[in-house]
């Protein structure tokens, strides 16, 4: 979603943008079986709902699991846990039972659309654009990603494209250690002004809130099961609002 709105500002306001970094670039066109896929996760969700004082956690679960296995080919680690805690109660708010149409506009609606990536559009582009592609994306084969590089550099847009074997559509959460070098790096080379020193070592301002999830920066080793341990540890209560 990200990566077509940044390329759409880039078109619009070619001046407010000095660089593209793309992770996991949308193809030109939506493939058929993925906005199905796209859509039954939507349906599943929607069902689960149908009784709102009693959820049907079976269902809902089942909504869940195609959401994980299209960011993360179905991997459940300790962080994937503890994004789905954080997220899932923002999702019940935000697309739970009398949001479902701003459900379907976010998670089926806006993928579906047609965009025009034609050489008259994409060359109102005035920066550089790395498109990166995880290679072990199970939605968009590789062919996707060349193919909009191909757009661009006939468009007169440099861009370059490098692919992260191994790493699942949301490779920027699994496959770090590959992806922020490639970024500083991509920084770097079209970076003209002085850059400070980069500190000797950094927290990021999200750890707190991912270890009251439960989740650890240590490495853990465990016999059970993380997806059980997921879906047993959940709250799909609706929270109430007061004026």
């Amino acid at each position: 979603m990200g990566t077509r709105i940044a390329l759409q500002l880039s078109i619009s306001y070619p001046d407010k943008a000095l660089s593209l970094f793309l992770v996991s670039p949308l193809p030109v066109q939506e493939p058929k079986e993925v906005g199905e896929g796209r859509q039954e996760i939507y349906e599943c969700w929607r069902l689960g709902w149908n009784d709102s004082k009693q959820p049907d956690l079976i269902v809902l679960k089942d909504s869940m699991l195609g959401g994980i296995e299209l960011a993360f080919n179905s991997a459940v680690t300790p962080i994937i846990k503890a994004l789905v805690k954080l997220t899932l109660p923002h999702a019940i708010v935000n697309f739970g039972p009398g949001r479902f149409e701003e459900f379907h506009t976010a998670a089926v609606d806006f993928f579906a659309e047609d965009v025009d990536y034609s050489k008259e559009k994409l060359s109102r582009i005035r920066c550089p654009i790395k498109l990166l592609y995880c290679g072990a994306d199970i939605a968009y084969p590789l062919h996707y990603a060349e193919e909009l590089l191909q757009r661009l550099v006939d468009a007169g847009v440099h861009a370059e494209l490098t692919v992260v074997e191994d790493a699942p559509h949301f490779g920027t959460v699994t496959n770090f250690n590959e992806i922020n070098p490639s970024l500083h790096d991509f920084i770097m080379q079209h970076t003209s002004s002085n850059v400070p020193l980069a500190l000797g070592s950094a927290t990021s301002p999200y750890e707190p809130i991912l270890v009251a999830t439960g989740w650890s920066p240590e490495p853990r080793s465990s016999d059970s099961s993380e997806e059980e341990e997921l879906f047993d540890q959940l709250d799909y209560s609706i929270p109430t609002t007061t004026e």
